[in-house]
């Protein structure tokens, strides 16, 4: 399905700028661990630090104020043997959930722009569903 170098994603991660200091990317990182541990740890055995982060959409609250929907992309070397393949998945009470896809850097299937790496890299997509917190509108 997919192979990773980790030397080289730890070199990238080293060198990756900061990260976005926004109230939503801030909330995102802050929320989605706690939220979604089965998915954080399978992003850390995979050694997927917060610095492979390349993307934290926040699309707005839900209808009941309760939630809010993100999309996160992470840059990952390696290759990826396939396209939009689903890697895990999880599902929390009041209709919570996260799920990880993996893209090609050629997919046509997600929507985020290649943030312009040579190589075999492919993306990491986090659609998630998180407890809306105390964010201003």
């Amino acid at each position: 399905m997919f192979t990773l170098r980790p030397d080289e994603q730890k070199r990238y991660e080293e060198e990756a700028g900061e990260l976005c200091g926004c109230l939503a990317c801030r909330h995102f990182r802050k929320t989605f661990g706690k939220t979604f541990r089965r998915s954080a740890c399978f992003l850390e055995k995979l050694g997927i630090g917060e610095k492979a982060e390349i993307e934290i959409m926040e699309l707005g609250l839900s209808e009941d104020r309760k939630s809010r929907s993100y999309y996160a992309y992470y840059l990952l070397a390696g290759e990826l043997r396939g396209d939009g393949i689903r890697v895990f998945e999880e599902r929390e009470d009041g209709g919570l959930y996260a799920i990880l896809t993996l893209y090609r850097k050629d997919s046509e299937r997600t929507s985020f722009p290649w943030p312009g790496e040579e190589g075999e890299w492919f993306i990491l997509e986090i659609e998630t569903l998180l407890p809306a917190g105390d964010l201003p509108e």
